[in-house]
Parts: C-alpha cells; sequence; structure tokens
C-alpha cells in the first residue's frame, strides 16, 4: 500500500490538505473546511493531485486497473 498519511493533496474546490487516514479503498483529507473523504484511488481520477509527483504517478496506474477490474466484473455479469 502506498503511504499517504501527512502527504498534501490538492482538490479542485477545496485547495490543499493534508491525509489524515488511508485504507486500500478510502482516504480521508483534512481541508480548511473540515474532514472530507473520497474513494482511493478512483479520486485522483477528476478532484484530487498528490503534491508528490512521486506518489501521484504510483496512484494513477491502480486507478487503471481498479477500472479495468470493475468493467470486467460488469462484463462477466451481464453474461450469466
Amino acid at each position: 500500500m502506498i503511504e499517504l498519511s501527512g502527504t498534501n493533496i490538492r482538490h479542485k474546490s477545496f485547495d490543499i490538505g493534508k491525509v489524515v487516514e488511508h485504507t486500500n479503498t478510502y482516504l480521508k483529507v483534512e481541508f480548511s473546511i473540515g474532514i472530507k473523504q473520497f474513494q482511493f484511488p478512483e479520486a485522483f481520477e477528476k478532484f484530487l493531485q498528490c503534491e508528490d509527483i512521486g506518489i501521484q504517478k504510483k496512484i494513477l496506474p491502480l486507478s487503471v486497473i481498479i477500472t479495468m477490474v470493475d468493467f470486467q466484473k460488469m462484463e462477466n455479469s451481464s453474461i450469466t
């Protein structure tokens, strides 16, 4: 798992926040307006960007893999 605790995250609307908690499926980011929860890593496709480009480059491929797995699950369920 990618270590994100304490990492600065930029959100399109909420500006800069800091990751306060994360798992393999979600992360919580503390912004000036409060703590917000996001799906991980899907939120990095549209809403979030890690200020550390090295970490950002590790997150984006995870999102692509999850999208492919979800698509395959949909295809499999429509066959049966």
